[in-house]
Parts: C-alpha cells; sequence; structure tokens
C-alpha cells in the first residue's frame, strides 16, 4: 500500500504563521524590555535629583550660618543647635545616597539584563521574518501558482463553454 503523499501546503503555511507569530513575539518582548529599563533608569535619576536637592539645601543652610557666624551678636546656643541640626541632616543624606546607590547598582544590573534579552529577541525577530518569508516564498512556487493555473483553466474553459 502505497503512503499518501502529505499536504504541503499546510506546512508551508504554518511556517509563515509561525515566523509572524515569532516576529510579533520578538518585537513585544523586546519593547516591554526597552520600557522597563527606561523606567528603571528614570527612578534611578528621580532618586538621585531628590538626593542633589537635598544636599543643596543643607549647602545653601551651612553657607547661611557661616554668615550669621561672622557677625557680633550670634547666640551660641543657636548656633550649636543649627550646627547638630545640619550634622543629621548631612548624616541622613548620606544614608540615602548609599541607599540609591545600592539601588542604582540593581537597576544598572536590571538595564543590562534587558539589553541582554533585547539581542536575543533581535534575533528571534530576524529569523521569524526569515522563516515566515521562505514559508511564503515556498507555498507560492510548490502550490499556490499550480493552483492559479488550474483556477485560470478552469475559467477558460468556462468562457468558451458560455461562447458556445
Amino acid at each position: 500500500m502505497p503512503i499518501p503523499a502529505l499536504p504541503t501546503d499546510n506546512l508551508y503555511k504554518f511556517m509563515t504563521t509561525l515566523g509572524i507569530l515569532l516576529c510579533a513575539f520578538s518585537m513585544w518582548t523586546m519593547m516591554t524590555n526597552v520600557g522597563d529599563a527606561q523606567a528603571t533608569i528614570a527612578s534611578i535619576h528621580a532618586g538621585e535629583d531628590a538626593l542633589n536637592m537635598r544636599a543643596h539645601n543643607l549647602m545653601t543652610r551651612l553657607d547661611e550660618m557661616d554668615r550669621q557666624l561672622g557677625q557680633p551678636n550670634v547666640d551660641a546656643a543657636d548656633a550649636r543647635r543649627r550646627l547638630d541640626e545640619a550634622r543629621n541632616e548631612s548624616e541622613a543624606i548620606l544614608t540615602e545616597w548609599t541607599k540609591v546607590l545600592n539601588e542604582q547598582r540593581a537597576g544598572v544590573a536590571s538595564v543590562k539584563t534587558a539589553l541582554m534579552s533585547a539581542s536575543i529577541f533581535t534575533f528571534g525577530f530576524w529569523f521569524g521574518l526569515i522563516v515566515a518569508f521562505v514559508g511564503g516564498w515556498l507555498w507560492y512556487l510548490n502550490f499556490q501558482r499550480y493552483q492559479d493555473q488550474i483556477v485560470r483553466r478552469q475559467a477558460a474553459e468556462a468562457v468558451l463553454k458560455s461562447a458556445s
């Protein structure tokens, strides 16, 4: 008993569909990873900006205290209290800076991972595009053009029958 021929047109259509789906999935994943990386970078910049503002405010307060120390009627207890407040603020800023620095390191690692996966999904996109193109091309060459010839022949026969 002979083995029947497999329906290759479905195989070619499957290749084309699979390639298109691989392209779409790769593109979606790349965009998601890039969006996450951009959000991480924005978070890093926001934390850095907040700390820079606090440090600037502290420096402004220290400059004001320095100007007041040069004046003749300075209350020593008030100056000591303000100096202690500035010292506590600087310690809080240093603690916060350490925390932000650790978050930045984790964020940079996250961005590096996103970039590495983006290169993998770029390959997936191009591979999917090639598979889709090859599947469509093989489907046309091995199946569709013969179907088109059959339809043309049937149309020509129908025209000849209607003319007679």
